[in-house]
Parts: C-alpha cells; structure tokens; sequence
C-alpha cells in the first residue's frame, strides 16, 4: 500500500513519518526494495540500532534515503547516567554516526537541552562532540 501511495502521488521527495522505518527488519527491507525502481529520494526517522544492519544500510540508502533522524537526547557522559540509550559511551556514538554516513545517509541527531540535570559541562560537551563529528548544524533537503 505504501509504494502504491507514492507511485500515486507523483512526487519524487517524502517523508517517511514512522518512528522507527527500520524497526521491523524483514518489512523494512521489502518496503526499500521495492522503493529502489521508483527513484525517490527520502528521509526518515530511526533507531540507532540500523548501524548492525549492514543489508539494511544498503537497502535503505539504495531506495532513496537521504537522511535519517535519530534521538541521541545527549552526548554528554554525565548527563546519559540513568538514560536507556543503546549507545553506552560517546565514542560508540561516533562510530555509528561514521557507519551511517559512510552508507550515504545524512545523520541527523536529536537532543535534548533543558533537563533537569543537565549541567554546564553537558552544553561544552555537545559543542565539542558536534565539531568532532562535524554533522550538520541544519538538514538540508533534495
């Protein structure tokens, strides 16, 4: 029902709004297989998790995923204590972010500013950790 919708509706830019468009592996992989002949170009939203999935990479990139946004909410050690993120420590973060990016996907993080225990430090190490990773300060689209 989905590649019908898009064939219908004559555009060649989407957003995918799902939480996760990754999150169910063997639907995912069928939908961006059959994504690939429409020559689309998309973004979307995902787990962090799509990093394992080196077919899933491929596949999503192939049907026409520019960009995917994923919630990071911090990158800053002390404020992750007490977050259940996946991603335990920073430097797992910036593998994942270089896996995804060297799949041609546009890695485009969320974060959360204002928590209640978030501290000074948590500000310094987000500014460092974004020139690090160099992502983009905006996405920009097709």
């Amino acid at each position: 029902m989905v590649v019908e919708d898009i064939k219908r509706s004559g555009s060649k830019t989407f957003l995918i709004l799902h939480d996760n468009v990754a999150g169910h592996p063997e639907y995912s992989k069928e939908l961006f297989k059959a994504l690939i002949p429409l020559g689309i170009r998309w973004i979307g939203q995902s787990s962090i998790s799509l990093r394992k999935d080196k077919e899933m990479l491929k596949l999503c990139r192939l049907s026409g995923c520019v960009a995917l946004f994923f919630g990071l909410e911090s990158v800053s050690p002390s404020s992750l204590t007490g977050m259940k993120k996946t991603l335990k420590s920073i430097e797992e973060t910036e593998e994942a972010i270089k896996i995804i990016q060297d799949n041609g996907i546009a890695f485009h993080p969320s974060l959360f500013w204002g928590l209640i225990r978030i501290r000074k430090p948590f500000f310094d190490d987000t500014l460092e950790f974004l020139a690090r990773t160099k992502l983009p300060r905006w996405l920009y689209m097709f």
